[in-house]
Formats: C-alpha cells, structure tokens, sequence
C-alpha cells in the first residue's frame, strides 16, 4: 500500500471515530429520556375519596397528603377537596383564606383553611396506582379532644389504661370514642390489630359518669414491643353541632 493510501486511510478513520465520540452518547442520552417520557406518560393512577367532619367551632383546620415512595413527586399526586357547600378546593384555587403548604419534606403537601364551613369535607386524592400514601388533618377548634396513656412506660402483663377528654370547655357527654390498637412483635412489623370502647359510664376503669373523661384498659400486653393506638371520637353538641376528632401514639411495653 502506498503511503498516500495510508495517509487518507488514517484521515478516514479519525473522522469515523470522532463521528462516534460526538454523536453516539447523544443519541443514548435521548434514548433514555424518551424513555421516562413514555413511562410518565403511561402513568396509571386511581382516585380515593375520604370524608371529614369540621365542627362549627373550629377556628381553622389542616388536610395533610404523605407518601413513602420517593419515584413519585409532588405533581404525580393531585390532591384536592371539596367543602360542605359542594366548592372544589386545588393547588390553583386563589383565596386569602387558603394556604397552599409547601413544607420542607419532598413528599408531602397540603392546605391550611382558616375559618373553614362547618360539615362534612371530602378529601380527594389521584395517585399513582400501587402506591401508598396517608391522608391526615388537624383541627383548631375551641372544642378540645386529647388522650394519653396514664402509665406511658408499662411493662409486660401489665395492663394499659386510655384516657381520653372532651371539652367545650364543659365536658362533653354521649360521644363515641373507638380505639384500634396495633401490637407489633419486638423487631417485627408484623402487628395484631384490636379494637375497643372507651367509656364515660362510670363503670370499671373510668371512675365517674359523664364527666367527659372516656377510659379504657387494654390488658392482652404479655410481648413486649410497640403498642400503636389510634382513637377517633365523633358526636355532636349544641354549640359545636357534628364534630370527629382523631389522634395517634404508641408506646413501647418492656420487661
């Protein structure tokens, strides 16, 4: 071969391989976003509907939406509601007593609603299919709900006693107030559900009737591990009209 021919032979294979350099990751780069774009795009997602009750004392009250799976961001879930009188409430909707939250955590938003209609809101979320998520709300009101564990570090075989207060500030009577405990195995997420009553009827562990002080003792604590209890109270008074209250907390039962 001549030297000539070896001169433009080297030529064409330095334009080749440049050619490569340039072009190749390119056209990779946008293989792969076309990709997310089709998955995004075929993105099936599912509707759920929950109710709250507001009462008409309450002053101001949260809707919170929270979700674990760190894929999905704000704009895949569309959280929005919809208030007694039937107005649909979004991210776009503009009013000075709406507050879109935007909080510090990614995976989560929400709206903060002064001076909201007492009744019953619907709390409407679309979100990616097989995905878990948890709604949640907070209500400033002049009727006041709470509840704690009266030996909040009991060990095994001991019994756990529920207290839980409604006030007005008078004491509210004939309320119902279900709980459901979670008891979890030490190191386990594995959980055995049971539901109950606290009572205000002067019997057995709550010591007086209708003083607005619900009581109950959970006696089955012969593991030791997390106790996860979830009271939810709802009735109705003169002043406040229909009110639903929910709380959580665990405690942890040792030897």
């Amino acid at each position: 071969m001549s030297k000539k021919k070896v001169i433009i032979l080297i030529i064409v294979l330095v334009i080749l391989a440049g050619l490569v350099y340039f072009f190749y990751p390119k056209q990779r780069k946008l293989s792969q976003t076309q990709e997310v774009t089709i998955t995004t795009g075929k993105m099936r997602k599912e509707v759920k509907e929950t109710s709250v009750i507001v009462d008409r004392l309450s002053k101001k009250v949260e809707f919170d939406l929270f979700w674990s799976d760190e894929r999905y961001k704000k704009d895949d879930f569309e959280f929005s509601l919809r208030s007694p009188s039937g107005r649909l409430i979004n991210e776009n909707t503009n009013d000075p007593k709406i507050e879109i939250i935007s909080t510090g955590l990614a995976l989560a938003k929400g709206f903060r609603i002064t001076s909201p209609e007492s009744g019953v809101w619907q709390i409407i979320v679309k979100y990616p299919k097989q995905t878990e998520f948890n709604t949640d709300y907070i209500i400033w009101s002049d009727l006041k709900f709470d509840w704690d564990f009266l030996n909040p570090t009991p060990k095994v075989n001991e019994p756990i006693i529920i207290q839980a207060k409604i006030l007005e500030p008078e004491p509210v009577t004939g309320a119902e107030v279900l709980a459901t405990l979670k008891k979890y195995k030490k190191g386990s997420i594995n959980y055995t559900r049971f539901n109950f009553r606290l009572k205000d009827d002067g019997k057995g562990s709550d010591e007086k009737a209708n003083d607005g002080i619900y009581t109950a003792i959970f006696s089955n604590t012969n593991e030791e591990g997390n106790y996860c209890l979830e009271i939810k109270a709802r009735g109705s008074t003169q002043k406040a009209g229909e009110f639903e209250r929910k709380f959580e907390k665990c405690t942890f039962v040792s030897r």
